[in-house]
């Protein structure tokens, strides 16, 4: 990875003023991560408040996970072990036993299949979270 092109794209993400602008400099992320989707969570941490951005990703699908976050068993895992600041592979998070006796996979599936996929949650201030 060309560490100064994501440093660019940061400072350029900064620079956003509305949630259109964001999601549009998103799509650059993909190429500089190799990835095949990218999703940006900003909420509160008392989940008063929530965003949700995204590259890679149908409209349906980037709708149906930005309102589905509380079913989410790979956030809920992160969350549950404490991983707030740690790169987690989340395929990896849950039990096998999690996830036979929910719909999760049944219902995420569809929109976010992935066979690997990794989530970070980052701090930013006293009151807000950024999820990756």
């Amino acid at each position: 990875m060309k560490w100064s092109l994501l440093s660019a794209w940061v400072r350029q993400l900064m620079r956003c003023r509305d949630a259109g602008e964001i999601n549009a400099n998103l799509g650059p992320s993909l190429k500089l991560l190799k990835a095949d989707a990218f999703l940006l969570f900003l909420y509160q941490a008392d989940g008063l408040s929530r965003y949700c951005f995204s590259a890679g990703l149908s409209a349906d699908s980037h709708c149906f996970i930005a309102t589905h976050a509380e079913e989410d068993i790979y956030l809920q895992n992160y969350l549950s072990q404490g991983l707030i600041g740690h790169s987690a592979v989340l395929q990896r998070l849950p039990s096998h036993q999690q996830l036979e006796q929910t719909e999760f996979l049944h219902r995420f599936a569809p929109h976010f299949d992935f066979n690997q996929s990794l989530g970070l949650i980052l701090p930013l201030g006293e009151h807000w979270l950024m999820g990756l």
